[in-house]
């Protein structure tokens, strides 16, 4: 891949809001694109925008790598039959503002990434996973235990849930851990202690990510100790309001 750029104004969707103003692509493609080119071109371009956008943001560029989903994304509308490509690059745009600080702008690429014809496996568990850290890191916003807060963690549960229903058993494993940490901040302790557990059997079912094990173990036996003392807190306020409505008895 050349690292020399060269730019040029690209025609912005009305559905889609530039960063800048302007995107970094080639002269080439832009004489492409006002020439007008095939269907099977506009994807082949709109594949090689959403790897050099993905090259970006993994190198921590998310500016330059909006620039180039966003044209990823544009002329991707005006092709057929990519409903796969077009949700890598939707949900790659949501990572790019995610990771600039956009929380709230990401939700909207996510949805839509979401929304597209998808046909590969691994493209919507890859969408799923997306919205499930958006909604997750959206309530970190909040304060804790507030009402956004409550409703942003349960929607990271429902995504997190919806990935486990198809993900293959090879791609559970980090899915379950995160899931668990989750719980624990929601403090549904039982369910948190179920998710270790079964992390646990995926571990050792698969054989991946042997030093992982004494990490998962000892998030478990955490999860383990805080549900034995949430039902001890709970058995005693039953105690003391009993104890109470006999008071007011006698």
């Amino acid at each position: 891949m050349s690292k020399q750029r060269q730019s040029f104004t690209v025609r912005k969707s009305p559905r889609i809001r530039s960063i800048s103003g302007r995107s970094d692509v080639s002269s080439a493609a832009s004489t492409e694109l006002e020439a007008g080119v095939s269907g099977k071109e506009t994807a082949d371009l709109a594949k090689v925008y959403r790897m050099k956008g993905e090259s970006k943001l993994q190198k921590g560029d998310w500016v330059d790598a909006a620039k180039y989903l966003e044209a990823a994304v544009r002329l991707g509308k005006d092709s057929t039959g990519n409903g796969d490509e077009q949700a890598k690059a939707l949900g790659l745009l949501g990572d790019a503002l995610l990771t600039g600080g956009k929380v709230k702008e990401s939700g909207a690429y996510y949805l839509e990434a979401l929304s597209q014809d998808i046909v590969g496996v691994s493209t919507k568990l890859f969408c799923l996973n997306n919205l499930a850290f958006y909604h997750y890191s959206l309530g970190a916003t909040f304060k804790p235990k507030s009402l956004m807060w409550t409703e942003n963690m349960l929607k990271c549960r429902y995504y997190y849930v919806e990935y486990l229903k198809t993900a293959p058993i090879e791609s559970q494993l980090s899915c379950l851990v995160n899931l668990g940490c989750l719980l624990v901040n929601m403090e549904r302790h039982h369910e948190a202690v179920e998710t270790f557990e079964k992390a646990l059997c995926v571990q050792e079912e698969t054989k991946q990510q042997r030093p992982a094990e004494a990490s998962i173990r000892s998030q478990l036996r955490s999860a383990r100790r805080r549900d034995t003392h949430h039902k001890a807190v709970k058995a005693a306020m039953r105690i003391q309001n009993c104890f109470r409505k006999w008071r007011r008895l006698r």
